[in-house]
């Protein structure tokens, strides 16, 4: 989900991977993919947006344990507007922070896909 603030999308830092990136995750049985981005912004982030709109479309490969294997991964990116900046992340065990990122700004370990797909996400059309 991009939810973005006054020009700046959310990220959230990924203890596991040590990355800040895009909230989301895996659609669960019976669920839109619309429904788990904002179920995963909530689960994440500890926000809520507005309405989500359909942003794009992502395919991309993603290493796997075994060297030379990669996974083919596709994603439905969502954009929708915050209804606040502030309040409601609770740190975790998966996500230690959340943060509004600008493209431009610079954010140490900040994965360069989703930092790719944020911006491309900000030159969609405002829903």
């Amino acid at each position: 989900m991009a939810a973005v603030f006054r020009g700046a999308v959310l990220l959230v830092f990924d203890r596991g991977r040590g990355q800040w990136e895009l909230p989301g995750g895996r659609i669960e049985p019976g669920e839109s993919p619309r429904r788990a981005a904002h179920r995963e912004l909530r689960e994440e982030a500890g926000r809520r947006t507005g309405p989500a709109h359909l942003a794009g479309m992502a395919e991309f490969d993603l290493a796997t344990p075994v060297p030379g294997v990669r996974r083919r991964e596709f994603a439905a990116v969502y954009r929708a507007r915050l209804r606040r900046a502030g309040g409601g992340f609770v740190p975790n065990a998966e996500i230690a922070g959340v943060t509004l990122w600008r493209p431009g700004d610079e954010l140490p370990g900040a994965s360069p896909l989703d930092t790719r797909i944020a911006g491309l996400a900000l030159r969609t059309a405002a829903p």
